[in-house]
């Protein structure tokens, strides 16, 4: 029969499936059944012929003289119809239907793992979930694909056409390269693949008609992607795949204020790759609306609340769904005012306690003391009577007095805020992330050359060891990649809690070990390095798998680097990438139970990257790891967008047999094939914990061991064991109220401490219900996170409920219950101590000039010679013209980072930059030290010049301990003032101060020295 059937009869094929599998949601294929009363079970008395069979659709039975010979088959997807007596797409006699021209595929899901007991909350999200499904068309309706040529194959879903031929390549949009084991189907048979791409990405089809031949693209975690072939133009086809991305959220919910009676309005927008299809809207993690978008999902929702009340207060969040899975977005406060107010901002300003640089102290109730509470207004946004839009207005100091300080030899000012009120603001919800990268035991600095920090496709350079950037955070994380050339790479994923606003973090990267050297076109084998265990980790590499960054095929020999981070350790759990969890079918996060994080990387032998095409196979020894027999693990990959693990593979236990590998792994094993993301490296031996199980903690930092002073931007782990094992981690960082909700699993044990901190005071009772058990270590606690279930009263703590996201948790506050720890007083920072006039319209000495390139920061260098560099900070006091304080800043002595001496250091002062060319800012810079009396000012390049040097700067004044110099603005960029030692930088937030810093301690010039080595 020729291919030319334009006239076949027309056959509507529609594929329905409905499931149910308890509390979670999964997709199948339903069996066909044959109908009972249809069916035949036996030849006797039967004429010959042929007949439905009993054992399903896609068979029938032959009776021969009264013989039956039942399972006889029909071509592939076609099933028995008995009342024409031949192979259809559809039959009378069976439940079973045909895979083509468009159906619905439906799934349920049971809220029962576990049921919710005592008065607890229904599942998140709905019950029921449909979609369209096999999309293509029926063979009797694509007449117009078909080719003039050939002839077709049995069932009518293909045309063939002897010598004709097509080939082509698969590439992923994102990064370019090849895509391996990706199923290329043709048009009227897309659900049996004609070729499967191989691991240079490059496929061919033999002996299809190649005339008005469409390609179809489909692989696990791609978006399908179509290609037409034409004769004429092609030599071969090029087919683009596109990741199913999760959607990643643009526009978040934020925080609002509204009277009662009036209004508020929360948004929510996000990408993703298809577009976003809904919105769903929750309030404290009850499902409000759903809102189905059916063109231009990324265009956002707006969920409006009228008529507001008292019991409208809470915390609202949306959620994104697209195909590529579901995300949630960061909680948003409602807080609802009576009418009569003024304004929604607290009147009060919250505490904000500051410790004083050594020998000063300021009168507080006729007593000296060495800090300060200069207050803080909770920056939150507002409305007011006259403006009820608070996109641009949030709570700030209404009003401020100034504080004497009193040091050894001189004084200056502090301002200390005495009300708060809702004005206009420049908040951008972004977040200052600082640190400093370290190696190995985290005792030494990793150098500089070759490192840098990827963070949203941007790079940072590294200077010092150090870094700092802003990021605006998504879901409420921030994720960064770290890279090294002789250091294996490290993802670093930060959960940012509502009222974040800057971080200090330590990253430590593990030296690349010995590589393995595999030649391409063999393959090999790679037993990964698992210190303290017997060869527990294999990884077996296809021939010809590797690709560059251009995605060329990579001939000759590569180097394998891998690194295993052991559950059984607490610092191989902290240098694991990511957190321990993942983001369910819901969106909701789960916890994750770890056996052990593999990372991978390989180079050429010139020492580019280069990355894993196609599929590894591994094995796990499951003894040495821990993997109890029947236990269901999965290998897992990271998610690059959202820190979370996605499940890659499912891994099959094995018992002890002979293997023929160079390294046998004794006893059990785990063992199966997954592919390794080309630029995330990783990946996690795990299996997911009930759903149920997962609670949050409270934990406040303080800075000093009186428990009085919150600190912000502290860095606090859970580490959580089971049977003696670590098996997953999870931090936080404190918010400006010094509290960090952690994410942990009811019922397990719990170790917790901050990260990065010696010396770290414990609160001897914390703060806590009568008879909670909680065993304090020396630089921690360890407690069983009990179920808020078997609390008298959950909403008080120091567990809380979760659901969706921390939402009681973040709400709760210092009196209700916690844990606390404390720092030391010394606290690593890149820039010291700021107290200055706040910056917002109105006041005449906002300390930061605002430009529109950014924020303007100006930096002036001090040397010091010292012995003691704790024990010497600098204070800078910038003044007005006029004689009026704009603020103080105090450094720590910092090493040059061009010097290896550690006894000559810098000071790295902020001043406040003169705004145009005829203003000078006055800057004394005041040695503060128990030793103070031992310093002595040595020299400056500005003592013997009369007036301008170089139009920018001149010398005033100097002592022992103290020196002054007038800063004249000029508009010469930001080399202006570099050759006498003032740095200065433009950028958005807080970048500038970054940049600022950085030039000062790798500047070679300084305005002043002092010796303070006597």
């Amino acid at each position: 029969m020729a291919c030319e059937v334009a006239a076949m009869t027309r056959l509507r094929c529609v594929f329905v499936t409905a499931f149910v599998v308890a509390g979670v949601l999964v997709s199948v294929e339903s069996k066909c059944k044959s109908t009972g009363r249809s069916c035949v079970r036996s030849c006797v008395k039967r004429l010959n012929g042929n007949y439905q069979s009993c054992n399903g659709c896609h068979v029938y039975v032959t009776c021969s003289s009264h013989v039956m010979y039942d399972n006889r088959p029909c071509p592939a997807r076609l099933v028995w119809n008995d009342k024409t007596k031949v192979c259809d797409w559809m039959s009378p006699t069976c439940t079973c239907k045909a895979t083509c021209d468009g159906g619905t595929q439906r799934r349920v899901r049971r809220c029962d793992d576990p049921s919710p007991q005592n008065g607890g909350s229904d599942c998140v999200g709905v019950s029921s979930e449909s979609r369209p499904c096999n999309q293509w068309a029926c063979p009797g309706n694509m007449s117009s694909h078909l080719s003039t040529r050939g002839r077709f194959i049995a069932d009518c879903s293909q045309c063939l056409c002897a010598g004709d031929s097509v080939s082509g390549k698969v590439t992923d949009r994102q990064t370019s390269l090849a895509l391996a084991n990706v199923n290329i189907y043709t048009v009227g048979r897309e659900w049996s693949p004609s070729a499967v791409s191989g691991s240079d990405g490059r496929f061919t089809i033999s002996g299809v008609c190649v005339d008005g031949l469409k390609l179809t693209a489909r692989k696990g975690g791609y978006e399908s992607a179509s290609r037409e072939y034409s004769v004429s133009a092609d030599s071969s086809v090029t087919v683009v795949m596109y990741t199913l991305e999760r959607p990643t959220l643009t526009v978040e919910p934020a925080s609002t204020a509204g009277f009662v009676g009036g209004k508020a309005s929360f948004s929510c927008r996000a990408t993703a790759e298809p577009d976003v299809s809904q919105y769903d809207w929750f309030k404290d993690g009850d499902l409000l609306r759903s809102d189905k978008v059916s063109v231009g999902g990324n265009s956002g929702a707006t969920y409006n609340v009228n008529g507001l009340t008292t019991g409208d207060e809470g915390v609202y969040a949306c959620r994104a769904v697209s195909l590529g899975g579901k995300i949630f977005s960061r909680g948003a406060n409602l807080i609802v005012k009576d009418a009569g107010a003024i304004d929604t901002c607290d009147e009060k300003p919250q505490d904000q306690w500051v410790e004083l640089p050594p020998t000063c102290s300021v009168t507080n109730g006729g007593i000296r003391v060495k800090s300060v509470n200069i207050g803080r207004c909770h920056q939150v946004p507002c409305v007011t009577k006259t403006s009820l839009d608070s996109a641009n207005l949030c709570c700030v100091p209404s009003s401020t007095r100034q504080m004497e300080v009193e040091c050894h030899g001189f004084s200056y000012k502090v301002n200390q805020i005495v009300t708060c009120g809702c004005s206009e603001c420049k908040s951008d919800n972004t977040v200052t992330v600082s640190g400093i990268v370290k190696s190995g035991d985290a005792s030494v600095l990793v150098p500089t050359t070759g490192l840098q920090i990827t963070q949203d496709t941007v790079q940072y350079r590294v200077i010092n060891s150090q870094f700092s950037f802003e990021a605006m955070p998504r879901a409420g994380k921030i994720l960064f990649h770290v890279k090294s050339s002789i250091f294996m790479a490290q993802l670093v994923t930060l959960d940012i809690s509502e009222g974040v606003t800057a971080m200090y973090v330590e990253v430590t990267l593990v030296p690349k070990p010995s590589p393995d050297i595999v030649d391409v076109a063999t393959g090999g084998q790679v037993n990964v390095d698992t210190p303290g265990l017997p060869s527990a980790v294999s990884i077996n590499i296809a021939p010809s798998s590797f690709q560059d960054t251009n995605g060329n095929p990579v001939l000759g020999r590569v180097k394998i680097y891998t690194t295993f981070a052991d559950p059984r350790k607490s610092d191989g759990i902290a240098n694991a990438p990511g957190q321990f969890t993942f983001e369910d079918s819901e969106g909701v996060t789960r916890h994750l139970k770890t056996f052990g994080v593999i990372t991978l990387m390989a180079e050429d032998t010139t020492g580019n990257d280069v990355f894993l095409s196609g599929k590894a196979s591994i094995e796990i020894d499951a003894d040495a790891l821990g993997v109890e027999t029947g236990e269901s693990v999965a290998l897992w990959s990271i998610d690059g967008s959202s820190g979370a693990w996605r499940k890659s593979e499912t891994l099959t236990y094995t018992g002890s047999r002979r293997r023929r590998r160079q390294v046998a792994i004794s006893g059990n094993s785990v063992a199966g094939e997954t592919e390794i993301p080309p630029n995330l490296p990783y990946l996690n031996c795990d299996r997911p914990f009930l759903r149920g199980r997962l609670c949050s903690i409270a934990v406040f930092v303080y800075y000093g061991g009186d428990f009085s002073i919150p600190l912000e931007g502290e860095r606090v782990s859970a580490f959580i064991k089971e049977n003696g094992l670590f098996i997953g981690r999870t931090s936080g960082f404190s918010d400006q109220n010094g509290k960090a909700c952690l994410l942990v699993v009811c019922g397990l044990q719990h170790i917790v401490r901050l990260e990065s901190v010696n010396g770290v005071t414990v609160h001897p009772t914390h703060h806590l219900p009568f008879g909670f058990a909680v065993t304090n270590t020396v630089d921690g606690f360890e407690f069983t996170a009990t179920s808020p279930a078997t609390q008298v009263d959950n909403v008080n703590g120091p567990v809380f409920k979760y659901r969706a996201w921390r939402s009681i948790c973040s709400s709760s506050n210092s009196s209700t219950y916690h844990f606390s720890l404390a720092k030391p007083p010394v606290r690593p920072s890149l820039y010291g101590s700021l107290n200055a006039v706040e910056m917002r319209p109105g006041f005449d000495l906002s300390w930061f000039p605002n430009p529109p390139a950014g924020r303007e920061v100006c930096v002036v260098q001090v040397g010091i010679k010292t012995y003691e560099p704790s024990e010497i900070k600098m204070v800078g006091i910038s003044t007005a013209v006029n004689g009026d304080q704009y603020g103080t800043h105090t450094s720590t002595s910092m090493k040059r980072s061009y010097s290896r001496n550690e006894l000559y250091r810098v000071a790295c002062v902020v001043f406040r930059c003169p705004t145009n060319e005829s203003e000078y800012t006055a800057v004394d810079l005041q040695i503060v030290s128990n030793k103070g009396s031992q310093c002595r000012f040595t020299y400056s390049v500005l003592v013997n010049v009369v007036g301008d040097y170089h139009g920018v700067t001149k010398y005033v004044s100097h002592s022992n301990s103290s020196f002054q110099v007038r800063i004249l603005a000029r508009a010469e960029g930001e080399k202006r003032g570099f050759d006498v030692g003032i740095y200065r930088a433009t950028n958005p937030g807080d970048v500038a101060f970054y940049r600022a810093i950085n030039k000062c301690t790798t500047g070679f010039t300084r305005v002043a020295d002092f010796d303070c080595s006597g």
